[in-house]
């Protein structure tokens, strides 16, 4: 198997725009602005920020298997997602701490599977990870900028943990699923 997921060879630059991240980008994209269009991407929950989300897992997936272009373009349009749905908070507090999501992630999981730690394990750590850096960035964009008190990160712990679960079970589902099938990494 693979040791790393989210480049074409091992001697093209995982920053290089190519055919295959260009339609990965597109796949998890649209799947991103499908989740976020129909209303499952944010699901109402009783506290301050109104809504959980899980538009971070297609984000982290996305970077996992095409890299971190693919990763940064979901987690933009998730944080334009964002920005349409709750659009008191700006753009600023949207859409960079989506971008970031997609780094980050892909940071770790590639950084893990150097040290040939497991798909499955480099995955959960990419999910913790990038799902922890859209709640941190964004609750506390929103804190710097004095659009909400610093108290209100803490009515999001439950939330955040919620989709820190979620995204800790499905992706490494999904990344071992895409690993095991011949040709799907691009290899």
């Amino acid at each position: 198997m693979s040791t790393n997921l989210s480049t074409t060879s091992p001697t093209v630059s995982p920053w290089a725009l190519t055919t295959r991240r260009v339609v990965l980008g597109a796949i998890f994209g649209a799947l991103t602005l499908v989740l976020g269009g129909v209303g499952f991407g944010f699901v109402p929950v009783p506290n301050a920020s109104g809504a959980g989300t899980i538009l971070h897992i297609p984000t982290i997936i996305g970077a996992i298997i095409g890299g971190p272009l693919v990763g940064i373009l979901c987690g933009a349009i998730f944080g334009v997602m964002a920005l349409i749905a709750f659009p008191a908070f700006g753009p600023f507090v949207h859409i960079p701490s989506r971008i970031l999501i997609g780094i980050f992630a892909w940071l770790v999981f590639t950084g893990l599977r150097k040290l040939k730690v497991s798909i499955v394990i480099a995955s959960i750590a990419a999910a913790v990870v990038g799902s922890l850096t859209n709640t941190v960035f964004t609750v506390g964009t929103a804190i710097l900028l004095n659009m909400v008190p610093a108290a209100f990160f803490v009515t999001v712990i439950p939330q955040a943990l919620t989709e820190l679960i979620a995204a800790a079970v499905i992706t490494p589902i999904i990344i071992v699923a895409v690993n095991s099938i011949p040709n799907a990494r691009g290899n």
